[in-house]
């Protein structure tokens, strides 16, 4: 990076703010069919002075567009940017959104190493569920194509743990009629799931927490998408255990995350994805494979490996195996 890239990049958050103030007062949705600034001001109920800076960055970085004095919808706007939109993005962005506050309060983690005192978000119900929904329109156009490429058989029990908005437990359901999907995750999270998919999708919703509740089962597979880096090392071991126990003789485990390289520097976005976890919860991290690895093989799940299966869409699995009768096996020798 030379010092002009550096200066772009430094300066690059006056446009984020644009983009995240727009996307925080809803403005996408007021622009309707074309609008003044004082029209769109009266709706949003803000500053009209202000509101025209603000519409006029837009703009400028050619999200909407200005004819004769109104503002109108670009095609990106109209389509990814309306709650409608036919490729809506709105509850992502305005789950990014949410976080913003968070960010500003890195300096202070970094010289303290302690969260300043501030509400926990996901208390907010309003962002719980704009988390929850964000993860829907995330997963909605990969889910059907990820299951497709996972070590499912026929009658398989399967379990999405910690599904949040059931769109992989639905996939599953999908693509194997034959076999049976169950989504756990904390209740609010359930009541949001079966509105998206109805009480009577073809999923059991089961309610509760994964530290200290009946998961059910026993189960073939189970997954677990974007779980483990809200959770510290300690928590993550717990939990891989409780799964175990939960897990079939020869059930797999998948993981899906996003993975830190062994030297924890790369690749950027699991970097900044550990950051951003720092700044929410202090405790959650992205990890790195050998330390996922780790955890599979204390709770006896072997035969663990990583793979890529497409953009964004990295897994670590491994299979339950009793290995009391051989402690001399060595997994890494052997044949996966």
């Amino acid at each position: 990076m030379d010092i002009e890239e550096f200066s772009d990049v430094f300066r690059k958050y006056r446009e984020t703010r644009v983009l995240h103030t727009a996307i925080q007062l809803n403005l996408f949705e007021l622009l309707q069919e074309g609008a003044t600034a004082k029209e769109i001001a009266s709706r949003a109920e803000s500053d009209e002075r202000a509101t025209e800076k603000l519409l006029n960055a837009l703009v400028s970085l050619n999200v909407i567009e200005k004819r004769d004095g109104k503002f109108f919808h670009t095609d990106l706007s109209q389509k990814y940017l309306t709650k409608d939109g036919e490729h809506s993005k709105y509850f992502g962005f305005l789950h990014t959104t949410h976080g913003w506050d968070s960010w500003n309060d890195l300096p202070t983690i970094v010289k303290t190493g302690e969260l300043p005192e501030r509400a926990r978000g996901f208390d907010d119900p309003e962002r719980y569920r704009a988390f929850i929904l964000a993860m829907h329109d995330h997963q909605k156009n990969q889910a059907a194509d990820v299951v497709k490429q996972l070590p499912v058989k026929p009658g398989m029990k399967i379990l999405d743990c910690g599904g949040g908005p059931g769109t992989y437990a639905h996939a599953f359901a999908e693509e194997y009629p034959e076999c049976d999907a169950t989504l756990f995750d904390l209740p609010d999270a359930i009541n949001i799931a079966k509105e998206i998919h109805g009480e009577n999708a073809p999923i059991e919703y089961i309610g509760g927490d994964f530290f200290k509740d009946d998961l059910g089962g026993p189960y073939d597979l189970i997954f677990l998408s974007n779980i483990i880096h809200s959770w510290s090392p300690e928590e993550n071991q717990q939990l891989f255990q409780r799964l175990s126990d939960a897990l079939n003789p020869e059930g797999k485990l998948i993981i899906r995350d996003r993975f830190l390289d062994e030297d924890k520097s790369g690749p950027k976005p699991a970097v900044l994805f550990s950051l951003h976890m720092l700044v929410n919860n202090l405790v959650g991290s992205c990890y790195t494979v050998s330390e996922v690895k780790d955890w599979m093989r204390a709770v006896s799940i072997y035969h663990v490996k990583y793979e890529s299966l497409e953009e964004n869409t990295e897994i670590v699995s491994g299979e339950k195996m009793d290995l009391g009768f051989a402690d001399d096996w060595d997994e890494d020798s052997a044949e996966n």
